[in-house]
């Protein structure tokens, strides 16, 4: 094969990806070998490529999917159906290849040691999950097949969990974090452990925790402030508190409310220091402790000092910020993606609480997902006698809300053309709601798709049966 057509495969290669993940590429991310091309017929004999390739039709073409899939059936496919079906199908391999990749990233973060980080670091989201089982390898296999599921699925969730790691794992390869990091060592090197930390941090403020303190001294100042003119009334307004100020001073509030934050700033360093002092102290040998002794403690200051100086090179580092806030984002974005899954979340609380139990499942698959399926489900479902009795039990109860929410009484409506248009749009409101429900159950497929497009069909036939019952109900009501 010449340059020039290897050029256009290249081309055509990047322009499929880019439609798959639908951004843009940087340059080296549409290197690599090609997908192996798929033959439409594997792809809907398997569980998990027939699903991707229904999603991907209506994700392709949201308004015209619907219509593809009721002239499938009907053996009416136009060309314009099948040109649309074949390009579905040539995106479909670059399609599967990116939400793989998607999995496999979220695997890569999903191991024992993520599962605590993102636990303990959002306790009431993500960790209220992630702790509700004792064996933590469960938990990690549950939850990695959960999110992967979510991301072979293209749930927006899961994407946005994605792009959290994968900011998480270029920062890692920064120097900024790798700096910090060799800071961080140095602690380990002296004896600190990392439950340590909590203490250690308390001894020096970064920017941001002085600018919050200083915040909390405003707000108790105005508080105390307050107080004082409950109190005195006129006289602290004309010579107290304002005369202060005026005089450039920062006034008897403001200095109580600095004076309470620093002596609760103050036992935070004193334990800081203390636990410093401590560990320096069993550090230092027999000879050392005499030695510093003799110099009046000053080198045990001085390693003091720079514990302290480190601590806060850690902390106030641009990495240690951003790796928080981006732990802090993966964790509530993970909690809100189970949380948003009722069925999930129940199962994994069903299995914490109740021994012997059924198990949560990460993964349920989806009841239409071949062609065998889907004529069971036909048998079951397009059944005239099953159908009628579910409208009659929706008319009585959900249509008959329907009617009172558009306050609507059939009883008191007397021309005949006027009932036939209420009558019309309690079937209309029936089907839709049937079919909608249909969809949500038996999933997204290109099994599901084709039994939907079924459905709708059989529901049209069905449509004079329900006009007929509805006819025959308010009939038997009218006679006296």
């Amino acid at each position: 094969m010449d340059l020039l057509k290897q050029y256009i495969l290249d081309k055509g290669r990047k322009v499929g990806r880019q439609e798959a993940s639908k951004q843009r590429l940087a340059a080296d991310e549409h290197k690599g070998p090609e997908p192996e091309e798929v033959d439409l017929s594997s792809i809907r004999t398997d569980r998990i490529n027939q699903r991707i390739f229904g999603q991907l039709l209506i994700k392709t073409y949201p308004t015209e999917a619907k219509g593809i899939y009721e002239r499938e059936r009907a053996g009416t496919l136009t060309d314009d159906d099948r040109a649309k079906l074949e390009a579905v199908q040539n995106v479909f391999p670059y399609e599967v290849s990116h939400r793989k990749k998607l999995g496999a990233t979220i695997e890569n973060h999903i191991t024992l040691e993520g599962i605590k980080v993102f636990s303990d670091i959002a306790p009431s989201s993500f960790g209220y999950y992630a702790d509700q089982l004792k064996d933590r390898n469960r938990t990690v296999a549950l939850m990695r097949d959960y999110f992967a599921n979510l991301a072979l699925s293209d749930e927006p969730g899961a994407a946005a969990v994605v792009e959290v790691f994968g900011k998480l794992q270029a920062l890692e390869e920064k120097g900024e974090y790798k700096r910090a990091l060799a800071q961080a060592s140095k602690l380990a090197e002296r004896g600190f452990t990392p439950e340590e930390f909590s203490v250690l941090e308390e001894g020096s403020l970064t920017p941001e925790e002085a600018e919050a303190h200083e915040e909390i001294r405003k707000k108790r100042a105005e508080g105390i402030r307050g107080g004082y003119e409950a109190h005195f009334g006129v006289r602290w307004k004309l010579w107290g508190d304002r005369l202060a100020r005026l005089s450039g001073f920062t006034g008897p509030a403001a200095n109580l409310a600095r004076e309470e934050d620093e002596a609760f700033l103050a036992l935070d360093r004193a334990e800081a220091t203390d636990l410093i002092k401590e560990r320096v102290s069993e550090r230092t040998t027999a000879v050392g402790s005499v030695f510093n002794f003799l110099l009046l403690k000053i080198p045990a200051k001085i390693k003091v000092n720079r514990i302290l100086r480190t601590i806060h090179k850690v902390e106030s580092s641009k990495a240690f910020a951003e790796t928080e806030a981006l732990l802090k984002e993966g964790a509530k974005l993970m909690g809100q993606a189970i949380s948003k899954d009722k069925r999930f979340a129940d199962e994994l609380d069903e299995e914490s609480r109740v021994r012997g139990g059924r198990q949560a499942r990460a993964v349920v698959l989806d009841p239409i997902a071949s062609q065998y399926s889907m004529k069971h489900w036909q048998t079951i479902e397009l059944n005239e006698k099953r159908y009628l009795e579910t409208f009659v039990a929706w008319f009585n109860s959900d249509g008959m809300k329907w009617l009172n929410a558009k306050s609507i009484k059939v009883s008191e409506i007397k021309d005949a053309a006027a009932q036939n248009q209420v009558f019309e749009e309690l079937a209309e409101e029936f089907m839709k709601v049937q079919t909608e429900n249909l969809t949500d159950e038996y999933g997204e497929g290109h099994w599901a798709q084709l039994f939907a497009a079924s459905y709708r069909e059989f529901a049209d036939e069905m449509r004079p049966y329900l006009l007929k019952s509805l006819a025959d109900e308010f009939a038997q009501k009218q006679i006296p």
